[in-house]
């Protein structure tokens, strides 16, 4: 028999089947549907594949309406619509050990405002970088900073600040209006 179906056929045996009611399926039966390439394996798939393309197509359908609706900034014209961006996933740090001497944690969401379709894709573009930038800045403050909020304000304006100035060295342009902490979450 092909395919991958174990049958015992339990009349050529001496032992009794393992359950009461016996059903009546032909030896035939059974090694088409289990055979993977019959025709009625095969068939089975078919809807499955279909769905799959149409899932993908659909998938990309709003990424190129959105590039076909977003007009082309005339020239000499300066693009001022403001755009954020999201930095994910969320940043989840260990900033040291708290004075209990536990290690402290910091869960945090990042928000970065640029000015401009071409601010949003630089920014995009670099993102390992920001992130990086992220990472080491918020990692290296002390308990005492990331729990008031003049230290929260002060680490939110020196990483504006280090993005700026990476991006300034590596397009030509500072791009970020402003850094935003959507979610800011000490656990000591």
């Amino acid at each position: 028999m092909t395919g991958r179906c174990d049958v015992v056929n339990y009349a050529e045996t001496e032992t009794q089947p393992p359950f009461q009611q016996v059903l009546s399926v032909s030896h035939d039966d059974l090694s088409r549907y289990c055979d993977r390439n019959s025709p009625l394996h095969q068939n089975r798939l078919m809807p499955f594949l279909w769905s799959a393309v149409f899932c993908l197509a659909v998938a990309t359908l709003p990424s190129a309406q959105a590039q076909e609706a977003a007009p082309e900034p005339e020239e000499g014209v300066v693009d001022e619509t403001i755009n954020y961006v999201t930095v994910t996933p969320t940043l989840i740090l260990n900033i040291g050990k708290s004075q209990s001497g536990r290690f402290a944690y910091l869960k945090t969401d990042v928000a970065i405002s640029v000015k401009g379709a071409a601010g949003k894709a630089i920014i995009e573009a670099h993102m390992p970088a920001v992130k990086n930038i992220l990472v080491l800045g918020v990692s290296g403050q002390d308990e005492s900073t990331v729990i008031t909020a003049e230290g929260r304000e002060q680490i939110r304006l020196d990483l504006a600040k280090a993005i700026q100035e990476f991006l300034l060295e590596e397009a030509g342009k500072p791009y970020v209006e402003e850094l935003m902490f959507t979610n800011f979450i000490v656990q000591l």
